[in-house]
């Protein structure tokens, strides 16, 4: 009850708030600003294919955004159980979760502020760098402890520089008629890997030797994937 009513506030605003015509009209020197600072090949236009790197740079950040949320979903979807069957308690997990969403959304504008001195491109590799040292280190521990949240926290931080570079890449390779549409791409890439590995990941846990403690060592490796196949993406210097 209380989603829906929320979801009925938040529909009311938009209707009656969000003038979109007047909105684009009004910002309309910012957006062409905007494109002059994109990262593209080549420049974007309206019904126009695009370039041959361009369409690459598209079809490898949808297959990057896939490996990325395939290695960290499975840490969300499978902590509480790692926590019980490695650390032999699974209520710190709430502590973990705290500490890695809290990291999260201090670091977002942050993200964004150091993606406007060095790229989006280098931000994003940095927090795939991140996420695989600090998964890595993570499969380590045994025992629950404050170095273990540390790493935890530089999951976050990560995270947080991933994501909010990742879509804004998406937008710029969009224009106005179709960036619905590759929206729907980014949020199709994210939500199957959200879909497959959990099942994936309770495959390994079932026939595996180590059990629980593949899951930190699992996401470092999808992480690996994602930065080989980004670092691939060329963008205008």
């Amino acid at each position: 009850i209380l989603t829906s009513v929320l979801m009925i506030c938040a529909l009311v605003t938009l209707v009656c708030k969000i003038k979109e015509n007047k909105i684009l009209e009004e910002v309309k020197e910012e957006m062409e600003y905007g494109e002059e600072l994109s990262e593209t090949e080549e420049k974007i236009i309206e019904d126009k294919p695009l370039s041959k790197n361009d369409k690459y740079n598209l079809i490898i950040l949808i297959i990057s955004v896939f490996f990325w949320f395939f290695g960290f979903n499975a840490i969300e979807s499978f902590g509480s159980l790692y926590a019980k069957n490695v650390f032999l308690d699974e209520k710190v997990w709430g502590t973990v979760v705290i500490v890695l969403t809290v990291c999260s959304m201090i670091s977002f504008i942050p993200a964004g502020m150091l993606a406007g001195k060095i790229g989006r491109k280098k931000t994003v590799l940095l927090g795939l760098l991140m996420i695989i040292v600090a998964a890595a280190l993570c499969s380590l521990f045994s025992a629950y402890n404050v170095l273990f949240l540390l790493l935890i926290a530089i999951c976050g931080i990560g995270w947080a520089m991933i994501n909010c570079n990742s879509y804004p890449m998406i937008v710029e390779i969009a224009n106005k008629s179709n960036i619905g549409k590759y929206t729907g791409y980014y949020y199709t890439a994210s939500m199957l890997a959200q879909t497959i590995t959990p099942i994936f990941v309770g495959i390994l846990f079932y026939f595996s030797d180590i059990g629980y403690s593949i899951l930190f060592p699992y996401a470092s490796i999808a992480m690996v994937i994602a930065a080989v196949l980004f670092v691939t993406i060329k963008v205008k210097k």
